[in-house]
């Protein structure tokens, strides 16, 4: 799964703000994952470091016993 969100968008039912939504956006990726796939997620969200990102997203994929590789 490839995944490059904006860092804001805006419609007429919603705002998306990755540093909130990720959480769901990653959610519902790791539902339609395949056994052995792999999601590449890619942000230009600026405000949260490198490892900040990776400590969010590990949270989140962890009870869903994934490992996060980290490239940059």
């Amino acid at each position: 799964i490839i995944c490059d969100p904006p860092s804001f968008s805006r419609n007429k039912n919603k705002i998306f703000k990755i540093e909130t939504d990720y959480v769901e956006l990653l959610s519902l990726m790791v539902k339609c994952l395949n056994p052995h796939g792999t999601i590449l997620f890619s942000t230009n969200y600026e405000t949260w470091s490198w490892k900040k990102w990776l400590e969010k997203i590990r949270e989140v994929v962890q009870p869903f016993s994934l490992s996060v590789k980290a490239n940059y």
